[in-house]
């Protein structure tokens, strides 16, 4: 019997070409050979687009997860879709919204960003600084627009990583007075960067897409001054999690998935000399 015209094959129930998979016999940070299989049948229910059912690896080594086999990264574009972290302006709407809803709150949050920031956001009230200290969620939004750092120091500069064609937190940081450089391959793919130092990196939700992040922690490293900070921004999978239920893992685009322990064995491999994680801010 045939489907119904209504009836919609979903693209899981399809393959993903064989000759454009590769799998990898080893962590891709670690390089561990020992590894199980922590969960199989996976599927993409974030943008409906990509064939196949996947399988995500738990390395024994540094606890990372990561999926295997996995498109080849030529081929990866076939799992983005209109992906939503490169939206303009996401983060400034969500803060608008915030500040929309009372003009009260609106000078809370603008006295609190000028305090932490050095900002001069108008209108303001000071006391915004001490009173939204006990409303932690907002101030985690509020934060969100500078990447949780502190306020810049004469001539210090930052670079930010898979920036996307149109930052608005990158136009925020430049607006209080940050030195800002923005590397992305696809959209500011400036090597020259690469050959610099800087006081900052930060990075929004980018490292769950390295491909080899071996390679790409040690470049990491190598971009900061001997007192540099990275500040990165990605979904952690934690033991309160139920895993089955995550919808970060069913974006096939996250092909490598951090556990706290991870950053642990990043830390000491890579040199950092500081680790700080806040929710899913990570600071080395």
């Amino acid at each position: 019997m045939n489907k119904s015209k209504t009836e919609q094959v979903s693209p899981w129930d399809c393959i993903w070409p064989p000759e454009e998979l590769e799998t990898g016999s080893c962590c891709p940070v670690c390089m561990s050979p020992e590894s199980y299989s922590l969960y199989d049948g996976l599927v993409d229910d974030v943008f409906f687009v990509a064939p196949g059912r996947w399988t995500l690896k738990k390395c024994n080594r540094c606890a990372s997860a990561y999926v295997s086999p996995r498109p080849m990264i030529e081929n990866m574009s076939k799992a983005y879709g209109n992906y939503y972290t490169h939206k303009t302006g996401a983060v400034q709407e969500k803060i608008a919204d915030i500040s929309f809803l009372r003009f009260v709150r609106r000078i809370l949050a603008n006295g609190y960003l000028n305090s932490k920031y050095g900002s001069k956001r108008k209108p303001s009230i000071q006391i915004g600084a001490w009173i939204l200290q006990v409303f932690p969620r907002l101030t985690s939004v509020l934060d969100a627009q500078y990447r949780f750092l502190p306020k810049p120091l004469c001539g210090q500069s930052l670079l930010d990583i898979g920036c996307g064609k149109d930052s608005s937190i990158v136009r925020v940081l430049r607006q209080n007075e940050y030195k800002i450089s923005e590397y992305d391959p696809y959209f500011f793919d400036d090597k020259k960067l690469l050959e610099q130092k800087y006081d900052y990196i930060t990075s929004c939700e980018v490292i769950e897409h390295f491909y080899n992040p071996k390679k790409e922690f040690k470049l990491l490293k190598s971009l900061l001054k001997d007192n540099g900070t990275l500040y990165l921004m990605t979904g952690i999978y934690r033991q309160n999690i139920d895993f089955s239920k995550w919808w970060y893992k069913n974006d096939l685009t996250h092909v490598f998935i951090y556990k706290e322990e991870t950053f642990e064995w990043i830390k000491e491999e890579f040199g950092f000399k500081n680790l700080k994680i806040k929710e899913n801010l990570i600071i080395l």
